[in-house]
Parts: structure tokens; C-alpha cells; sequence
């Protein structure tokens, strides 16, 4: 008589984990578990079968490149999740908005063309993008990075449109302060 053991199942969790550490095998299986569902999810979202397919590829491609900031044991799912949402609406969002970029002492330029960061600049303030708390960070990404309305981002963050401009106010002061050391206040915008 033979017996069937039952072999636990990776967590996508522990899959990251050795995704992160160097295992290509490890995204594929990845790959393979989350990839239905999250079609499934951004298919009703995009409206567009073969978008919600791009949508998926740029996802994961996103997660590949992100590997290494993955917080082992952190729910992955959320993580993914989130990376679609901003990769869905890096593909629906018109491609003629300017985005704009806080300058090194933390003000915004007057015009996109006023002001065009420096690599070392550019790492500054991702690096302080990621110290600041995720609602304001998320407002500034979507609004200021992304380019949505007020509206947009609120509906995308299901909050109002005040809720938004307060956050990105706030997140500005976080980023002022952590770039430049100034806590003071920012202009009426």
C-alpha cells in the first residue's frame, strides 16, 4: 500500500522571497499563480482583453525590476496588486502630460522646463518619497508624478478630492523637511 504525503505549497510569499534572493524559477511559479487572476481582475478595469495582457506583462516586468526591494515575509499580493494599478494607469493615461519634480530645495519648478534633475537629485527624492508615510506618497505619485486630477487620485485612492490636496500639502512638507531640513510652509498651489 502506497500513501500520498502532501507537500506544502510555497507561499507567494516564500516564492518572492527566492525570487529576490536569485531563483528565476521562483518568478516563473509566481508568475503562474498570479498572473490568472490578476488578468482576470485588470481585464474588468481596462476593458480592453489585450490592455489588461500588457497590463499584466508590464506588471510583472515591474516586479522583476523591484525584486530587490521586496521586504521578506511581506504580503506579496497587496505589493502586486498595487504595481497593476499604477502600471494600468501608466498605459491609459494620456502621454503628452508633463510631470513635475520637486528640485533639490524641495519647491516645484514653474515650468517643466525650468528645472530637469539630476540623476543624484532624482534619487534624493525617490529616496525620500519612500520615508514619507504611503497616503501622502501615493497622493504626490499620482497627482504630481502620474499626472491625474485631484479627482483621479481621489477616486483611485477612494478618498475625496480635498483629501488629496491635503496629502500632497502634507507629503510636501515631509519631503521639504527631509530634503532641505526647512519645515517651512509650502505656497498656496
Amino acid at each position: 500500500m502506497s500513501t500520498v504525503t502532501d507537500t506544502p505549497v510555497e507561499t507567494l510569499e516564500d516564492l518572492m522571497q527566492r525570487f529576490a534572493q536569485g531563483d528565476d524559477s521562483a518568478f516563473e511559479t509566481l508568475y503562474q499563480r498570479v498572473s490568472p487572476g490578476l488578468l482576470g481582475k485588470l481585464s474588468k478595469s481596462a476593458n480592453d482583453p489585450e490592455r489588461a495582457r500588457d497590463v499584466v506583462q508590464n506588471t510583472f516586468l515591474k516586479l522583476f525590476r523591484a525584486r530587490e526591494r521586496y521586504v521578506p515575509g511581506a504580503p506579496v499580493l497587496p505589493w502586486i496588486s498595487v504595481i497593476a494599478k499604477r502600471a494600468l494607469i501608466d498605459e491609459v493615461r494620456p502621454q503628452n502630460i508633463k510631470r513635475e519634480v520637486l528640485s533639490q530645495d524641495g519647491q516645484l519648478p514653474e515650468s517643466s522646463d525650468a528645472f530637469t534633475p539630476t540623476a543624484e537629485e532624482s534619487l534624493q527624492l525617490a529616496e525620500a518619497l519612500g520615508q514619507i508615510p504611503a497616503q501622502y506618497r501615493d497622493a504626490i505619485e499620482l497627482t504630481k508624478l502620474e499626472g491625474l486630477s485631484g479627482q483621479e487620485a481621489a477616486r483611485e485612492l477612494h478618498t475625496t478630492a480635498a483629501a488629496i490636496k491635503q496629502r500632497v500639502r502634507r507629503g510636501y512638507e515631509q519631503l521639504r523637511e527631509l530634503l532641505t531640513g526647512s519645515v517651512e510652509p509650502l505656497p498656496a498651489f
